[in-house]
C-alpha cells in the first residue's frame, strides 16, 4: 500500500499551492497569486494546502490533517485546511475538502494541460547546477 504525505514542506509538481494561507515576501497573499495562475491554466484543477495542514494520500483515499491550536493567516482566520479549485466561467473557485474521502470523487483530471509561458523564463533565470 502506498502512503504519502503532501504538506507545506513538499510541493506537488504543477498545480499545488503549499502555504496557501501565507503572504509572500512581496506582500501579496499566495492565495491571490495562485488564483492568477489558475486563470492561466483554466482547464486544470488545483490543490491548495495551508501552512499548518497536510494532505495524506493512502491508496485511493485521502485525509486532511491540521495542527491543533494553529490558525490560518489569510485570506481569513480559522483552522488550517486543504482545498481544491477550478476555474468556472472565468472565475477561480476554491472549495474546502471534506476531512477524508476517495480521491476519484474529489479530484478532477485536467481537461487540457497548458504550458505556463513563464516556465521558459524561469529555466533561463535558474539554470541547473552541474
Amino acid at each position: 500500500m502506498l502512503r504519502s504525505l503532501v504538506g507545506s514542506e513538499m510541493c506537488i509538481r504543477d498545480r499545488c499551492c503549499p502555504h496557501y494561507d501565507k503572504t509572500q515576501s512581496n506582500g501579496v497573499p499566495r492565495s491571490d497569486d495562485f488564483k492568477e495562475m489558475m486563470l492561466r491554466h483554466s482547464q486544470e484543477s488545483v490543490v491548495c494546502i495551508d501552512h499548518w495542514a497536510a494532505l495524506v494520500v493512502d491508496g485511493d483515499d485521502y485525509e486532511v490533517l491540521s495542527i491543533s491550536g494553529k490558525e490560518r493567516t489569510v485570506p481569513e482566520g480559522g483552522k488550517p485546511w486543504c482545498y481544491v479549485g477550478k476555474v468556472v466561467d472565468g472565475t477561480p473557485i476554491i472549495t474546502s475538502l471534506p476531512p477524508s474521502g476517495p480521491i476519484a470523487a474529489t479530484f478532477e483530471l485536467p481537461r487540457n494541460i497548458v504550458d505556463d509561458p513563464l516556465v521558459a523564463q524561469c529555466i533561463v533565470e535558474n539554470p541547473p547546477i552541474l
